[in-house]
Parts: structure tokens; C-alpha cells; sequence
């Protein structure tokens, strides 16, 4: 087939008049199409004279070998030829026989190469010696595809070893500006398809050349160029060829989503190659920019958004598919745990991959980063509904509005491959994050101004900071330009708050579900429908069963991948480190350039100062709430990854202490409470004693004993349990429960170390001598809310448990069976529902009583003290007597456990309670003056519920020596009843009606009550109870002269 043939089935011949001037035009068009400007393309007139010197036979041996095209078809054995060639025969007759290619004619050699249809028709043997051509090059010689043909010679040219230096330059202009062409006018040569060549050359990623595996990479680098440096009407058909290379990997990427699927690997590298390159990196975010960014689930629908969602997680938890866990009720956990570490290698290999494209753009140049940053703080902000309320009351419609948990998951991940520089070992890089960017926003009228000082993320401002801002720590008189750490570090917390912390609540409730479903299988089982019909509802709950599972165990392969887990933990041990250093370091002040920064690690020291420090103003609570999620989460179901931090435990503990210290520096009293349940978190859950095996768990115990300030940790938990009760905010009654209950379990461990029972021992006596305040000391504060606490929650579950009781009886009876299905159906509903109930209150009251009896064995002057006395001792009788004496009975349900009831363990402890307290008169007298509970009958019934459960010997003992000892008391005490019963109503106190000790008279309402009395109210209510003005202990008035006649009438009346 000549050329002329070839250039009449091109359809670029239709412009010209005939074929003759079309063949004219193409020995031009070379040097025209491809910008060459040499002197020798500017006539198209064959050369009369022709030479052959050797420099010739040099460039034109080089040029076969780069192009696999000769003139010659003579088969001479020369080395320097390879074996085979496309032959030329157009361009030989146009040059009048001339038998070799030089610089001159190349032009014009690779235009007619590129335009033959069947460039295998013209492949000849030159018979070159020896076998010069490798096979896979061999296979390239009738190369149909323009761009791979040129991209080949691109190859070969570089790894030609014999190619002529002072002709090289030139060879490689020809072929970058011929595969320019190609993209800008693939009209001229004929090029179909030339976004599928594009792809089908990254989706090979160079791997024809093994000596140099960037080939591809700077072959792209010379041909896209141009695409950033001009406008023209063929470079955007260049940019739309790359557009259009992309919409077919979104094509493909749409169609390979599974993650384990390889070729999604093979479609991703494609992008990776895209990011490596400035020009095409722009092309790659503007495809991936969404056309209505405000819906938060488009931007997973982009094509760097379908790279972020393509996970184990299913895209919609109710829906599914669930692919990777089936019929899991039939597997064993060896199985699942194969099918997890299996993910485990995927996920980390896709998020590298992703993490990879990120990081080659945010380096590329300043323009591509900002278009990085803007897409990130873009998609982060239109998913914001992620992490509001409204997602744990319509997860549907979250789902309709925002990108999923996969999605946001893998997003995490990759931030926090991003974050790993400083967050690293004992890096200090997490000191140049600069707090002001938070609040900048609200200082910039445009766009454009937040885009010149790197300000990417939107209404930061708007969130609840740590501590409330007041006007002068508004930010600021001259504009800051933002470092890269700040802007990665706060679209990493971002990201985690609305992102791989929601994923996590999703994946809490998945498990909640979980429980309920297998409480309705149970349910099932034991009904007493017919066999058919509890057939049928068993496999319709065992079909729910298996599904709620395979969703539970992808999330929990998403959620537990080691890498993931690892990086979160230790980005929050250095933000840790960040926190702690802008709550306590002295040198974190304006500067003159406006920003607070930090230089050096200063020492941190508790207790606090006085001052609240700026810097706090200006961290959102998401920030603190991250890293508590974190550690819960870890601490429900990767335990062994907060143990592996090792000395960055640390960090952790001394953010917890700073922030539970003081509401001054977190104003959130529930934000606080978290960071309770937090520091359960990192504490060893098998640590019962200080002789157990801590191997596993030895730096969990370490911070607990030999944290610089672990000697904090008991007021700092005291503190928080006051903070629920004393903050002025609406908390509801459970969730106050709910929030004291892990330090409960803090204070049982940290009371085996005699560090922390010392400290407990130093604020006892503190509150002792400080009884009187104006504010009550702390420790005073904590036993009176611990004892409200165990007489609520106590009559609670024992109110409760009669209720039940009461239901049980009616089902035994037999008065359910004359009920409809759908009442028996209610009933158990409600006994299932009071059964809930009562076990909550049965754990927390346990929980408290427990917390007295450890206490109360090395402190007990302040619970016998005239305060609080009375009060614990009547708690004590009302509860012993409800469980040992005639109404125990009302307390003798079924299935105790399955409600927590313990009611010997409670007798036990009470008893104890009584023991440890027991050494005091004032607590005995106490004991004996409760008129409500107490009488001489109540000890023997204890003691005989004591001897039953097999109480030690030795503690029934010391049981029975208090009981005669408390009886003692008690004769004497009816003594004194018979006095004060005929005392005066003046004596008597107006609130409990009791003889009074020492009188005061409140200073607004002007009523005379006993200091004990008042004393008791006021920790709990700073009110006079009779006006409700403002009152503290140092406003009483002592009533001398009352408390005088009072005295000499006792001493009339005792000597009579």
C-alpha cells in the first residue's frame, strides 16, 4: 500500500482540492502539525545530490533503531540495524531513491509512519546480525496506535546506549511534538481513540521499560506541558483528551468498586500517575470537583472520592451487599479472623495508593495544593450533617445527604498517613500548628484573601471551643499566612469528628441491634407458639441475625484495621501533646506577628494557674471529644493498641488530668465526664490487685503509678463527679449515673496503690478542717452526692425489683393465659422493659455502696462528723432492713442475675459498711437514734443472713461485737429521747424537728436552725430553703444565747 492510498482513506484529504495537493501538504505537515521550524522542511522538494557519509549511516542506523522505519532495503548484516523495519516506500520515491534517514528527512519519515493503515504490510527484513531487537520489541514494529508507537520510540531512545549525542535533542523534539499532535489535532494523522491510547499506556505505567521505570512519567511530563502554559483551542482539546482519559477511569473505577477487586488497583495507579504531574493534576481536580458540591454525597460519587470509597463497609447498612462475611453464623471465628486480616491487606493497600495521589499534589506546586486543600475543606464541610444530631434520629436520610462510612473512613486513614510527620516519635512538629486558624474566617471578606493566607476550612468559628471566647480574645489586627501542619492537622480532627467517629457511634449501634436481635431469637425459642409457627419466626430472626453480623464484622474489619488504629492513636497522643502545651505553657503568647505559637516542650504542673489561657479559646471541643472517642473505642475492641503507645500513654494522661483539674479550661461539663470514662479506658480491666500479672498491661499501670502526676488523679476524679451535679446545666438523672459509673471503677483500682490512697486520705482531712467554708471542700461535696447517689439508686432497685415480683406472680398464677396475643405481648414487653430498669440501677447501686465500704476503710472521721453522720447511718439502717428483715420476701424474684440483684453481696457490704464505721460513738449514737429503720431486731437478722452465705468467721465476729456496742448505745439513747421529747418547740430545729446542738439563725429568712442541719443543705443547694437567697456557711449567725439556755436546760433536765 503506497501513500497515496493512505491519504485517500484519511478524511483530513477533504480540505484540499485532490489527492496530489493533500500529498504535498502531508510531506510538509510533519514539520507544520508538530511546531518543527527547521530550514530544511520549508521545501517539500526531493534532494538531487545524495550522500552517504558515515556520520549519515550513523543517524540513520540510530533512527531505525529509535523508530523501527528505514529507506533501506538491502540486507546488510550490520550490527547497528535491527532486524526488522517498516519500509518507507513513499518517502523513497519522494526523495529520489535516497536509501537512509537523517535529521532532515525525519520529519517526514514519522508523518508517513504514522499515517500507513497496516504498517505491517510494509515490515522488512533487514537481516541484520545478530538478534539485535528483544521479542516484546519486535512486537512493536507495526505499532497501529499512534501514542504507543511514539511512546515506544520515547523508550528506546532512552535506553539506546549507541544514539549520537548531538542527535538525541533532535529526536526527541520530533516525537514529544509528533505525540502532542496526537492530543491537540489527532485529526491530522488520523489518531481515533486517543483517550483509550492515553489509557490503555498509564494502565502499562511504563512497564516496557524495565532500565528506567519513571519513563512514562517524563515522557507525559514534556507532552502535557503545554496544558498550563496556554489557552488555544488545541491545548484544550489536549485538556479534554485528559478529561475525557478520566471519565473513562471513573468509568471503569465505578465498575471494579469491590475491594477486592485487582483491577480497581490497576485504574488507581492511573490516577496515581496523574498526581505526579503539575499540568495533569489540575486536570485531575477540576474532573473531580463536583458540579453541586452543597450535597454532602456527591463528592464519594467524584473520582478521588470513588478512590475514598472503596471499602468493606457496605453502602448502606440496612441494604447491603455484604459480600465479604456470608452466612457468618455458620462460620467460626477462625474464619472471620482470616477473612479480617485479608481486608486488612486491601484496605492498607488502597489507602496507600490514595494516600499517595494526596501527597504528590499537596507537593507538586502552590496551585495544585491549594486545589487539594479546597477539595478536602470543601467535601468535609458539605458533610457536616455527618456529625449533627440528626444522624442518630434519621441515619436514613444522612445517608440520602451525605458520603458514607466507608467513604469517610478511608478519608481518616489518609489524613492520617498525611499527619504522620508530626506525629512521629518524639517530634515537636505539632507545635507549629497555629490555634488562630480556627477564627481567621470570620476576618476575610473574600474568597480570595482566605485562598492567599492558605485559610481552606469554612466556619470553624462557629464551633464550641474548649472555653468561651470573650472580645478580647478575638483574633486579629494583621492577617497570618497558615503553614501546611495547621491546615492538615485541622482537617484531620475534622474529618475524624464528622467522619471516623460517627462511623464508629454507626458501628456501637450495630452492635446494640446485635444484642436485641439475639434477645428476640432467645425469645423465639423459648415462646410457646407451635412448632411450625416458632420454626418459621426462627428463621425469619436467624436471616436478621446473619445479616446485622456481616454488617457488624465489615464494620469492625474497617474500623480495627491495624494501620488505622495505630495512626489515630498516635495523632492523638500528639494533640495531646499540643493540648497540654497551650493550657499550661507560659510562653504561649502573642507574638508580634500576631500568632501564638509555640517553640520548645515545657514541663506541665498541676494544680493550674489562675489565668485561663487564650490559646484554649481558639481548639474546638471536637478536637478533645476525637481523641476520648479514640480511646474508648480502643478500649471496647483493640485494647492491646492503647497498651502499645507506650510512653505516649503519657501525653493522653496528662490532657485527661489538665482538662478533668478544672471547668475553667473545659467550660463542657459533659465533655468532661467523657474524659472520665477515657481515663477507665487506658486503665488495665485485668489489674485487681498489684500482684496480678500485668505483663500484657504494664503500661496501662505505669500512668496510673508512676505517671509525674498520677498523685492528681483522685482530686481530678473527685472533681468531675462533683462538676455533674454542681454545673447549672440541665443533666438528666440516668446520664448522670451513666457518667459517674467509670469512676467508680477508677477509684477501685487507684485505691490499691498507697499513692492515691494517700491523696484521698490528704483530701479528707482537708475538708475537715475546712468544713465551714464558704465552699465546701471538695471531698465533703463528693461523699455527700456519693451517699444521695446510693440512697436514690438503692430505693430505686428495690422498689423496682417488688415490681417485678408483683408481674412474676401474675404469670405464675396463670392471669396472663386469659389475656389477647397482643396483651401477653405488651406485658412481656413491659417486664422486659422494668427488667432494664432495675439492672441499671442494681449495677450502680452496687457501684456506690461499694465506693463507701472501700472508703470507709482508712476514712471515717468525715463521715462521722455532725454533717454527715446522721445521714449515712439512717441510709444504712433503711437498706439493711428492707434486705434482712419481713419484706425481703417482696424482693424474691426469679432469674436475680439476669437482673444483678445480689442482695447477699449488699448485706455483706452494708454489714462491712457498719464495721468500718462502727469505732466511732458519734456513728453508733447515730445508728441508734434513726427512729424510722433501727430497732434492737435488725443486727440479729443480719447477722443470721451473714452466718447463712458463709461470712468469714472473723467478720461475723466483729458484726456481733458492734451490734452489743450499738445496743449499749442504744439504752442510753432512749435516756436522752425521753428529755428532748419534752423539750421546748425554741430548741427544736425547724427542718428536722430535732434538739438542737449548735443553733444559727439564717441571716435572710431569719429561721433558726442547727449548723448540722443547714450544713447538710448546703452541699447540695447554696439557698436558704426558706427564701431561696443566696446563703453559704459563712454568712450563719451563732445563736450564743440559744445554744446557752439549751445547754443548761439538757444539764436541769439530765441531773433531775
Amino acid at each position: 500500500m503506497d501513500g497515496s492510498s493512505n491519504l485517500c482513506n484519511n478524511p483530513f484529504v477533504a480540505l484540499f482540492e485532490n489527492v496530489e495537493q493533500a500529498e504535498v501538504f502531508a510531506i510538509g505537515a510533519g514539520a507544520s502539525g508538530s511546531g518543527l521550524t527547521t530550514q530544511q522542511n520549508t521545501e517539500c522538494h526531493p534532494v538531487k545530490e545524495i550522500t552517504n557519509t558515515e556520520n549519515q549511516l550513523k543517524q540513520s542506523y540510530m533512527i531505525e533503531r529509535i523508530f523501527l522505519i528505514t529507506l533501506d532495503t538491502d540486507k546488510t548484516p550490520v550490527e547497528e540495524r535491527p532486524r526488522q523495519c517498516v519500509f518507507l516506500d513513499n518517502l523513497v520515491t519522494l526523495l529520489d531513491g535516497q536509501d537512509w534517514i537523517d535529521l532532515y528527512t525525519l520529519d517526514q519519515a514519522v508523518f508517513e509512519r504514522l499515517t500507513l493503515r497496516d504498517p505491517w504490510s510494509h515490515v522488512i527484513n533487514t537481516k541484520a546480525k545478530g538478534q539485535y531487537l528483544q521479542p516484546e520489541v519486535e512486537g512493536q514494529i507495526g505499532e497501529m496506535r499512534a501514542l504507543h508507537y511514539l511512546y515506544n520510540c520515547f523508550v528506546r531512545l532512552s535506553s539506546d546506549k549507541m544514539a549520537l549525542p548531538d542527535a538525541k535533542e533532535k529526536v526527541l523534539e520530533i516525537i514529544i511534538n509528533y505525540s502532542k499532535l496526537c492530543l491537540k489535532t489527532p485529526e491530522v494523522l488520523d489518531v481515533e481513540n486517543t483517550e483509550k491510547q492515553v489509557l490503555d499506556l498509564l494502565i502499562g505505567l511504563g512497564q516496557d521499560c524495565n532500565d528506567n521505570p519513571d519513563c512514562l512519567l517524563k515522557y507525559f511530563n514534556m507532552v502535557a506541558v503545554e496544558i498550563g502554559d496556554a489557552n488555544s483551542d488545541d491545548v484544550l482539546t489536549m485538556r479534554a483528551t485528559f478529561l475525557n482519559v478520566l471519565a473513562l477511569v471513573k468509568q471503569q473505577m465505578n465498575n471494579f468498586l469491590q475491594l477486592d477487586d485487582p483491577r480497581s488497583l490497576v485504574y488507581m495507579n492511573v490516577i496515581v500517575f496523574f498526581s505526579k504531574i503539575d499540568y495533569l493534576a489540575k486536570v485531575l481536580m477540576d474532573f473531580s470537583w463536583p458540579v453541586d458540591g452543597v450535597n454532602g454525597k456527591v463528592w464519594q460519587d467524584t473520582l478521588i472520592g470513588s478512590t475514598l470509597t472503596i471499602s468493606c463497609v457496605p453502602p448502606h447498612p440496612r441494604r447491603g451487599p455484604f459480600p465479604f462475611f456470608t452466612n457468618p453464623s455458620q462460620k467460626t471465628k477462625r474464619d472471620h479472623d482470616s477473612t479480617e486480616q485479608r481486608l486488612w491487606l486491601s484496605i492498607n493497600t488502597l489507602n496507600e495508593k490514595v494516600y499517595e495521589i494526596f501527597l504528590n499534589m499537596l507537593k507538586l506546586s502552590p496551585e495544585v495544593k491549594h486545589k487539594v486543600l479546597q477539595w478536602l475543606a470543601d467535601c468535609l464541610h458539605a458533610n457536616e450533617g455527618r456529625g449533627k444530631m440528626v444522624s442518630h434520629f434519621d441515619p436514613d436520610l444522612v445517608h440520602q445527604l451525605n458520603a458514607g462510612d466507608g467513604f469517610f473512613i478511608n478519608l481518616s486513614s489518609v489524613l492520617l498517613r498525611l499527619c504522620k510527620p508530626f506525629c512521629a516519635g518524639r517530634s515537636t512538629n505539632i507545635l507549629k500548628v497555629q490555634v488562630e486558624y480556627t477564627m481567621a474566617q470570620q476576618f476575610f471578606t473574600s474568597a480570595h484573601q482566605c485562598t492567599i493566607y492558605n485559610l481552606h476550612m469554612k466556619d470553624l468559628h462557629k464551633e464550641t471551643m474548649l472555653v468561651r471566647r470573650s472580645a478580647e480574645n478575638e483574633v486579629c489586627a494583621s492577617p497570618i499566612t497558615f503553614n501546611l501542619v495547621t491546615e492538615i492537622f485541622f482537617l484531620t480532627e475534622k474529618c475524624l469528628s464528622i467522619g471516623l467517629n460517627a462511623a464508629n457511634e454507626n458501628f456501637l449501634q450495630l452492635n446494640q441491634q446485635l444484642h436485641r436481635i439475639e434477645q428476640v431469637y432467645n425469645d423465639v425459642i423459648n415462646s410457646p407458639a407451635d412448632g411450625a409457627r416458632r420454626s418459621s419466626e426462627m428463621r425469619l430472626v436467624k436471616e436478621e441475625m446473619d445479616k446485622g453480623m456481616a454488617v457488624f464484622l465489615s464494620y469492625k474489619a474497617a474500623l480495627t484495621e491495624p494501620e488505622l488504629v495505630e495512626m489515630s492513636l498516635d495523632f492523638h497522643a500528639a494533640s495531646a501533646i499540643l493540648l497540654s502545651q497551650l493550657a499550661t505553657s507560659d510562653t504561649c503568647r502573642p507574638s508580634d506577628s500576631n500568632t501564638m505559637s509555640l517553640t520548645q516542650l515545657n514541663e506541665v504542673r498541676l494544680p493550674l494557674t489562675q489565668d485561663i489561657p487564650k490559646p484554649l479559646s481558639f481548639i474546638p471541643e471536637f478536637v478533645l471529644n476525637n481523641m476520648i472517642d479514640s480511646i474508648i473505642f480502643c478500649h471496647r475492641f483493640k485494647e492491646s493498641a492503647i497498651e502499645a503507645l507506650g510512653e505516649h500513654l503519657d501525653h493522653l494522661m496528662t490532657v485527661f488530668l489538665i482538662f478533668m483539674s478544672s471547668s475553667r479550661y473545659l467550660n463542657n461539663p459533659h465533655l468532661r465526664a467523657k474524659l472520665a470514662e477515657a481515663l477507665e479506658a487506658v486503665m488495665p480491666l485485668k489489674a485487681k490487685s498489684l500482684n496480678s500479672p500485668l505483663v500484657s498491661s504494664y503500661n496501662m499501670h505505669r500512668v496510673f503509678s508512676k505517671h509525674r502526676l498520677s498523685v492528681h488523679i483522685s482530686q481530678c476524679v473527685l472533681n468531675v463527679f462533683v462538676a455533674i451535679e454542681m454545673t447549672g446545666q440541665s443533666v438528666e438523672f440516668e446520664q448522670k449515673f451513666n457518667y459517674r459509673r467509670p469512676m467508680y471503677r477508677i477509684l477501685e483500682y487507684i485505691w490499691q496503690f498507697e499513692l492515691h490512697r494517700n491523696a484521698l486520705k490528704r483530701l479528707s482531712t482537708e475538708a475537715e478542717d475546712t468544713i465551714e467554708s464558704s465552699d465546701p471542700p471538695l471531698f465533703l461535696k463528693f461523699i455527700n452526692l456519693l451517699i444521695n447517689d446510693a440512697i436514690f439508686v438503692l430505693d430505686e432497685a428495690l422498689q423496682h425489683m417488688t415490681q417485678i415480683k408483683d408481674k412474676q406472680n401474675e404469670k405464675d398464677s396463670g392471669i396472663w393465659n386469659d389475656l389477647t396475643d397482643e396483651q401477653r405481648r405488651e406485658n412481656e414487653n413491659n417486664l422486659k422493659q422494668l427488667g432494664m430498669i432495675v439492672r441499671f440501677f442494681n449495677i450502680t447501686s452496687h457501684d456506690t455502696v461499694n465506693t463507701l465500704e472501700m472508703l470507709t476503710r482508712e476514712i471515717k472521721t468525715i463521715f462521722t462528723h455532725d454533717v454527715m453522720v446522721d445521714r449515712i447511718a439512717a441510709m444504712l439502717n433503711f437498706f439493711l432492713l428492707h434486705l434482712v428483715g419481713s419484706k425481703r420476701k417482696e424482693l424474691a424474684v426469679k432469674n436475680k442475675d439476669e437482673y444483678e440483684f445480689k442482695p447477699h453481696e449488699l448485706v455483706s457490704t452494708i454489714c462491712q459498711l457498719y464495721v468500718n464505721l462502727g469505732q466511732n460513738d458519734n456513728f453508733c449514737l447515730a445508728v441508734t437514734r434513726d427512729g424510722r429503720s433501727y430497732s434492737d431486731s435488725l443486727f440479729p437478722l443480719a447477722e443470721k443472713i451473714l452466718q447463712r452465705i458463709h461470712r468469714p468467721p472473723n467478720k461475723i465476729a466483729e458484726f456481733t461485737l458492734l451490734e452489743r456496742k450499738i445496743k449499749a448505745v442504744a439504752k442510753e439513747q432512749k435516756i436522752e429521747e425521753k428529755i428532748t421529747n419534752e423539750a421546748p418547740e425554741e430548741f427544736l430545729d425547724t427542718i428536722m424537728g430535732t434538739l438542737m446542738k449548735d443553733p444559727v439563725i439564717l441571716p435572710s429568712s431569719r429561721q433558726v436552725v442547727d449548723r448540722s442541719t443547714i450544713a447538710r443543705h448546703l452541699l447540695s443547694d447554696q439557698n436558704d430553703p426558706y427564701d431561696r437567697s443566696p446563703l453559704t456557711m459563712d454568712m450563719l449567725i451563732p445563736h450564743t444565747e440559744l445554744r446557752e439556755k439549751i445547754q443548761q436546760w439538757l444539764t436541769e433536765n439530765k441531773a433531775c
